[in-house]
């Protein structure tokens, strides 16, 4: 009985080694390789979409019968128009088969510049045998600038005059290779009036104008400020730049100040002539 027991034992610990060694066997001689063959472009932009290229290569000597891949994990604002699981039920073949999966993936409008990583699961083996192996891979995506500049300025009338409605447009152009977004542009000139105008959207190498309308209560050398600002995919940008509106004298209201000027002198000359007359008068009849 003792002797059945202890046959036991060593048929277990037996099959044990056999297992264990059969599985490290199956570990040095099983393996699959995960490389990117290629990324399409290099780096791409914010709207835009790129190619990622994925290999599995056998590079060992025993064909596994199943290989499983999945991206299991990336962001939001991207989106991968294949499925994230591909499946191999047959074998996989020797060292100088290939299997190649290519990925279309949109980056969102929603998305910034920066890495975005892409994680992913590789398992594979043969029978109740499994390995799984997991890892990642990245994409860049990057972005354009912009940079708004003024294109122009003009004046309706081009002579501005105290007292007349001015139309003032200021020509903005975004000399930057990316787009600028709520874009809005206002000035501090102190006169009454609309002195603030949203653009929108102003694309890279678009222009678009900003449109103010004042009246002008005085005349002369205007200096005031113009404020631009507007968005990007860097962030929010703000610039100002110091302007001057030259108002000329209005000429109808020059003659109206002159003649209400000589009515004055005119009527201040009457009364005091009334006055001296009467005082004169006065004298006369006293003698």
């Amino acid at each position: 009985m003792k002797n059945e027991k202890i046959m036991i034992w060593a048929l277990l610990i037996l099959a044990v080694i056999f297992l264990t060694s059969s599985v490290y066997a199956l570990e040095d001689t099983m393996c699959i390789d995960f490389q990117i063959t290629d990324i399409n472009p290099s780096s791409v932009e914010i709207g835009e979409e790129l190619t990622v290229g994925i290999q599995l290569d056998n590079c060992g000597s025993e064909l596994p019968e199943k290989v499983h891949f999945e991206i299991t994990r990336f962001s939001d604002n991207l989106i991968i128009k294949e499925p994230l699981v591909v499946d191999f039920d047959e074998p996989f073949g020797y060292s100088n088969s290939k299997r190649f999966n290519v990925y279309h993936i949109y980056v969102t409008n929603k998305a910034t510049p920066g890495e975005y990583i892409f994680e992913y699961e590789l398992s594979y083996g043969k029978n109740d045998f499994s390995i799984k192996k997991e890892g990642n891979f990245s994409i860049t995506v990057t972005s354009q600038e912009s940079d708004l500049n003024i294109a122009y300025i003009k004046t309706d009338p081009i002579l501005p005059k105290v007292g007349e409605e001015v139309t003032l447009t200021i020509r903005l152009e975004n000399f930057g290779k990316g787009d600028a977004n709520s874009v809005k542009a206002k000035i501090d000139i102190p006169f009454f009036g609309v002195k603030e105008s949203f653009l929108g959207e102003l694309e890279a190498g678009d222009d678009s104008s900003a449109v103010f309308t004042i009246v002008p209560d005085r005349g002369g050398v205007i200096n005031y400020n113009l404020e631009v600002i507007y968005k990007d995919d860097f962030g929010e940008h703000k610039f100002s730049e110091p302007l001057e509106l030259n108002i000329q004298e209005n000429s109808k209201n020059n003659i109206l100040t002159i003649v209400i000027t000589i009515l004055l002198i005119t009527l201040i000359s009457g009364v005091i002539y009334y006055f001296k007359f009467r005082k004169s008068l006065n004298k006369k009849e006293n003698k």
